[in-house]
């Protein structure tokens, strides 16, 4: 029996050139927040795409990808007079393609 792999998205599941967003910032003084970040990185996507990494997922997808089926992930995306430096909802879009290639 095939299993479903239900998953909330945070800023860790995407590395860039091997780096998350926040050791980047740590290391060149990024100003500018996650959710900017992954928006300009879909914006962007097929020239950046190469140096794109899931992180965390992929590990899980390798070792278990012979007994799941299907993959949910969820990501935050909050109303626009809430506090949003941090939602996923571009990772997300940036995720599913890199998944949907990476496990067919």
């Amino acid at each position: 029996m095939k299993k479903l792999l239900i998953t909330n998205l945070g800023n860790r599941n995407l590395l860039l050139e091997g780096k998350t967003h926040f050791a980047m910032i740590k290391e060149q003084s990024l100003a500018f927040n996650f959710r900017d970040f992954t928006k300009d990185l879909i914006d962007r996507f097929e020239e950046v795409k190469p140096r794109l990494q899931v992180n965390i997922l992929d590990t899980l997808l390798e070792a278990k990808s012979s007994e799941i089926d299907r993959v949910i992930m969820f990501s935050s995306n909050h109303p626009s007079d809430q506090r949003r430096d941090q939602d996923t909802c571009y990772e997300g879009e940036i995720l599913v393609k890199l998944l949907s290639e990476q496990f067919p």
